[in-house]
């Protein structure tokens, strides 16, 4: 619909259709008009839900995404309506405990777009964004009223140790795509949009210290969380017999280790296990000790060779 010689404008159709709609029903002539509206702003949405506006703001905006979603979902198309609501709840400000922003006590806002909404959470609803902010709600907030059920996000973390303070991916999945989580764990916060396969994905340094660390992921309603566990430096306690005849096999004990972590035992240079330790952290090897009559070093290297190692030395004679 179009005023004068104007071009055709998705705010003021469905505003139209708004008007027209209850009148449908008792005019074929009206029906017949807004079935062809109908057909017309369809052909507008995007792929992700929203729509642009006429020719002053034609980029996705909820003010004309929150109107045309309105309208359609007045005229009975649902799924169109839903994915409008979608992007708009996708824009509304959801607090996220653990990733605050600016704009966190304006709760229920809704940004024009998604400049806006980047915007805000750095620096809040501002003097001079303030109209903006009340003008994107005010014709935004009827289509949530076809907001669809929320698929709530699941938390995928690595299984197994981790090194402290290497980086690992945490990933949202099964989300609603374009809506953000605060996935954290230590002091690393970070926000993620889920992409349109559902996912998002984080990298996060683990802190320091070996420890079960716990991560958290939230989309403002449900909160889930992993645990990863971590891996610090640490020096291994082993212990080999003071002396033994060459040719020999010794016991080699040792403990500090994790629970089933995994060890290499070298004599000198050369490996000569690899092993796991028992559920206490503990575990006892036996080595050869070699034919030359030497000081021969045991050592051991818990998962992560380089922060976790330990030795000791064994004084080989002829008899």
């Amino acid at each position: 619909i179009a005023g004068g010689k104007s071009p055709a404008d998705p705010d003021t159709t469905s505003l139209v259709i708004l008007q027209l709609q209850p009148l449908s029903a008792s005019d074929a002539t009206v029906a017949s008009a807004l079935a062809k509206a109908k057909t017309w702003l369809l052909a507008r949405q995007h792929a992700d839900g929203s729509f642009n506006g006429g020719t002053s703001t034609n980029t996705p905006n909820a003010n004309s995404t929150g109107l045309a979603g309105w309208a359609l979902g007045e005229l009975g198309d649902t799924s169109a309506a839903a994915k409008a609501a979608q992007w708009v709840r996708n824009h509304q400000v959801q607090p996220l405990s653990g990733c605050a922003t600016k704009v966190d006590k304006q709760k229920g806002a809704i940004a024009y777009d998604t400049a806006a909404l980047t915007a805000g959470r750095k620096s809040g609803i501002t003097t001079d964004t303030r109209d903006q902010w009340r003008r994107a709600a005010s014709q935004s907030v009827p289509v949530l009223k076809w907001l669809p059920a929320q698929a709530r996000p699941t938390l995928s973390a690595p299984a197994g140790y981790l090194r402290a303070g290497s980086t690992t991916t945490v990933a949202a999945k099964h989300g609603v795509a374009g809506s953000t989580v605060c996935i954290a764990v230590a002091s690393t916060k970070v926000l993620r949009v889920v992409a349109s396969g559902g996912t998002a994905q984080a990298r996060v340094t683990l802190p320091a210290g070996t420890a079960h660390r716990t991560v958290r992921l939230t989309d403002g309603t449900v909160t889930r969380t992993a645990t990863v566990k971590v891996l610090g430096k640490k020096v291994l306690t082993v212990k080999v017999p003071a002396k033994a005849k060459r040719g020999a096999t010794v016991t080699v004990r040792i403990s500090g280790l994790a629970p089933n972590e995994k060890l290499t035992v070298r004599r000198g240079s050369t490996i000569v296990k690899h092993a796991s330790a028992n559920a206490h952290g503990k575990r006892w090897v036996t080595v050869s000790v070699g034919k030359k009559v030497q000081r021969v070093k045991i050592s051991v290297q818990g998962q992560f060779p380089k922060i976790r190692k330990g030795a000791d030395t064994v004084k080989v004679t002829k008899r």
